[in-house]
């Protein structure tokens, strides 16, 4: 396996569901004091190589599964035979261990709780795809992908960067794990024909026209939300969030004419742009 086969495997347009969660986490952090920038930039690459090593697994699971198959998931890098089985596992246990060893300062300066959150985080990447029930496979994906990388990175990662652990972090985690469940969302409703034979995710039970009715209910309460943070802020700028109202929009537009095929790259670009404005409402609230 060469190395644009393996950065293929990790999925790097999915990374954006990690970068805004850390953003946020540090933003909040920041704004509380004793801000560490060192910590937060070993948190930021810890957190971005486990989701790396998440989306290696994933995919090596999916192949050994038989949910990956040769015409249907034309973008697998095993299914394409870009990559061996035996070369993406070692790769995913690679990146983890690598992530571990990256972290061990956070857990000097932070104490054990920190190795608690990184053991809790890698439990649920590897249950997402393995074990007698993996949660991929259950209608419960969307909500333990939101609440992971959503509330979970944001509350580590103040936590790790000030020592704190503040009311700011639930709130903000709101929109932000909405967002990121959306975009898995929109790929188990690309992929609802697909996970018929395979998996029972929400899509798959809802149907293709209510899950869309959810996934635009996501981002409808993402914007509601910043109506709540201007009331705990009372700051104007709590309305920022609202500058990507227009690429909602455009994205809206674009998957009812085009259909579901690049809502993953739209959902992960909405993320970003809302982040983005959330992160400017933080700081300058």
């Amino acid at each position: 396996m060469n190395l644009k086969t393996a950065i293929k495997m990790t999925r790097p347009y999915s990374l954006f569901a990690t970068v805004v969660p850390l953003v946020v986490g540090g933003a909040i952090a920041y704004k509380v004091g004793n801000f560490n920038l060192t910590l937060w930039i070993i948190t930021f690459i810890v957190a971005l190589l486990l989701q790396m090593g998440t989306n290696v697994f994933n995919e090596y699971g999916d192949y050994i599964h038989g949910i990956d198959t040769p015409g249907i998931f034309i973008d697998s890098t095993l299914v394409n035979k870009e990559a061996t089985p035996e070369e993406a596992f070692k790769l995913g246990v690679g990146i983890f261990v690598v992530a571990y060893l990256i972290a061990i300062p956070l857990i000097l300066a932070r104490g054990i709780l920190v190795l608690i959150m990184g053991v809790i985080a890698t439990a649920i990447a590897i249950l997402y795809t393995f074990g007698p029930c993996p949660i991929s496979r259950t209608p419960f994906g969307e909500l333990v992908v939101g609440l992971t990388m959503g509330l979970f990175e944001i509350i580590v990662t103040e936590f790790v960067s000030c020592g704190k652990i503040t009311i700011m972090s639930y709130l903000a985690s709101i929109p932000v794990s909405l967002l990121v469940s959306a975009i898995l969302f929109a790929n188990n409703i690309r992929d609802i024909e697909i996970d018929r034979k395979a998996r029972k995710t929400l899509a798959v039970v809802l149907g293709r026209k209510y899950a869309a009715w959810v996934y635009y209910m996501e981002y409808i309460i993402s914007y509601a939300w910043v109506f709540l943070f201007y009331e705990y802020t009372k700051s104007p700028y709590a309305f920022l969030p609202f500058l990507s109202l227009p690429f909602f929009i455009y994205m809206l537009m674009k998957i009812n004419k085009e259909g579901w095929k690049f809502s993953v790259i739209y959902s992960s670009n909405e993320e970003l742009f809302y982040g983005i404005a959330l992160l400017a409402a933080i700081l300058l609230s």
